[in-house]
């Protein structure tokens, strides 16, 4: 299985701008499946999905994982910008790196979900949205948290109105497949429903898929509880869009 690490989308030499991919045998060009990472926007990198990345591609899927700037040195939009200019980028090189723009999916856990449904609200030029796999996401910017804090800086009230992501998200919108844990605490089970019900009220298909006893952050390795109960249900959703 091919694998290319560290491709830059932006000519800064930030190591962070840069995404890594993992394509099947084969010339392609393949669908593709981009997953963003999670750590309340602080922490991690393109690293912790590397497994999750290797289980997907070995089922047909292109997948890059993208690099974003970290919180609180990098503070909002400077983390949507990067993942626009990745997306910008791949889309632009798609055809050198074997893949089809136009059969993609966004894949994320917790604050990188948050990102990949943010993502979705206006992807760039050329990147058509088969659907959209979130894990635990951060649906609602709690001031409770400090990663919150970090994330939005001094404009933290002000911006948690304006990004309220259920408010924002449009008609026509991708499928979503919500995977969320009931023992969740960090993106509790009630702000999961609400946002789900606000989405499903707009005529937006949106799966929500419990895990009893599951806390958060479980979308990174292959075999943890949650990942073994999660998996089958994101590959089965994954085949069904590929499938068209």
């Amino acid at each position: 299985m091919p694998e290319r690490l560290h491709i830059p989308y932006l000519p800064d030499g930030d190591p962070r701008h840069a995404f890594d991919l993992f394509t099947p045998d084969g010339p392609g060009p393949w669908p593709l499946l981009c997953m963003i990472h999670g750590g309340g926007w602080m922490n991690h990198g393109r690293d912790v999905v590397h497994p999750v990345c290797r289980h997907a591609a070995a089922r047909g899927w292109a997948v890059a994982t993208l690099g974003y700037r970290l919180a609180p040195q990098t503070r909002h939009p400077g983390q949507r910008q990067d993942i626009a200019a990745a997306l910008a980028a791949i889309v632009r090189d798609a055809p050198a790196l074997g893949i089809d723009p136009s059969r993609t999916v966004l894949q994320g856990s917790s604050a990188g979900s948050w990102l990949a449904l943010d993502a979705a609200i206006a992807p760039p030029p050329g990147l058509r949205l088969l659907g959209i796999v979130a894990y635990c996401p951060v649906v609602v910017l709690e001031p409770r948290h400090g990663f919150v804090h970090a994330f939005l800086g001094e404009r933290m009230d002000e911006l948690r109105v304006a990004e309220d992501l259920a408010a924002r998200i449009p008609a026509g919108y991708p499928p979503v497949l919500y995977l969320q844990g009931d023992a969740d605490t960090t993106t509790p089970l009630p702000l999961a429903e609400g946002f789900c019900t606000a989405l499903r009220d707009r005529g937006i298909a949106i799966d929500l898929r419990l895990f009893p006893g599951q806390p958060h952050g479980f979308g990174w390795n292959l075999d943890s509880p949650g990942q073994s109960r999660a998996l089958p249900q994101v590959d089965a959703f994954l085949a069904r869009l590929q499938q068209g």
